[in-house]
C-alpha cells in the first residue's frame, strides 16, 4: 500500500520504507530508522526528527595536536559561547582538507548532553524551556546558532541561564556546506 502523506510523524509510525521528496525530486528511500540515523543530506536530517537534527555552519581546521571544528560566528558570540569542539584525528584530517575546512555539522539532540568538564563544553543561553513529562526539550542558542538539547526532567532549568554542554560528535554527521549531502 502506497500511503502519502505530509506529516513526518506520521509517516515514522506507520511506514516500513519512506520516500522523501522536496519538490518533487527523491531525497531518500529508507525505512524510519535509517532515516533518523542516516539521512543523506540536511534536508531529511532537518526534516525527520522530533526534534529535527540540529545543523551548524563552521570550519575544521587543525589546532595544535587536534583538529576543532569551529562554528562560523557571524553574530559575534562570545568565546565559550559559540561552538568548538574537538574532532577525532581520522574524521578532522578528511573534513579540514574537504572544501577548505567549511563544513555542515549536524547532531540529533540527545547526542548533546550535560557537561561537568569545564575545559570541552559550550556556555549555552537557554532560550525555552519545554517539559514534556519524562524529559524536556532545552531551545538554546550558541549566541549564533539556536539548537534544541534532549534532557532528563529531573534538573530545573531557567530561561535565561546558562547550560554547559557536550556534543557527542561520535554521532554526529558532516554535510557538504553547498550540496547539503552527507560526507561522514
Amino acid at each position: 500500500m502506497i500511503y502519502v502523506t505530509h506529516d513526518q510523524h506520521e509517516a515514522m509510525a506507520l511506514g516500513e520504507r519512506i520516500v522523501v521528496l522536496r519538490q518533487g525530486a527523491l531525497q531518500q528511500t529508507a525505512d524510519p530508522l535509517t532515516l533518523y540515523r542516516s539521512p543523506t543530506n540536511a534536508f531529511v536530517a532537518g526534516f525527520i526528527g522530533s526534534p529535527p537534527m540540529n545543523l551548524f555552519r563552521g570550519h575544521v581546521a587543525p589546532r595544535g595536536d587536534e583538529f576543532v571544528f569551529t562554528e562560523h560566528n557571524v553574530t559575534g558570540a562570545a568565546e565559550g559561547t559559540r561552538l568548538e569542539t574537538v574532532l577525532d584525528q581520522k574524521r578532522g584530517s578528511r573534513l579540514a582538507a574537504f572544501a577548505d575546512g567549511n563544513i555542515l555539522l549536524g547532531i540529533r539532540a540527545e547526542h548533546i548532553v550535560l557537561s561537568d568538564n569545564r575545559n570541552r563544553h559550550v556556555n549555552a543561553l537557554i532560550e525555552l524551556v519545554e517539559f514534556l513529562g519524562a524529559e524536556t526539550l532545552l531551545h538554546c542558542s550558541t549566541g549564533a546558532t539556536p539548537f534544541r538539547v534532549r534532557v532528563t526532567a529531573d534538573n530545573s532549568y531557567q530561561v535565561g541561564g546558562r547550560v554547559p554542554l557536550l556534543f557527542n560528535l561520535a554521532n554526529a554527521l558532516f554535510f557538504n556546506p553547498i550540496s547539503e549531502k552527507v560526507i561522514v
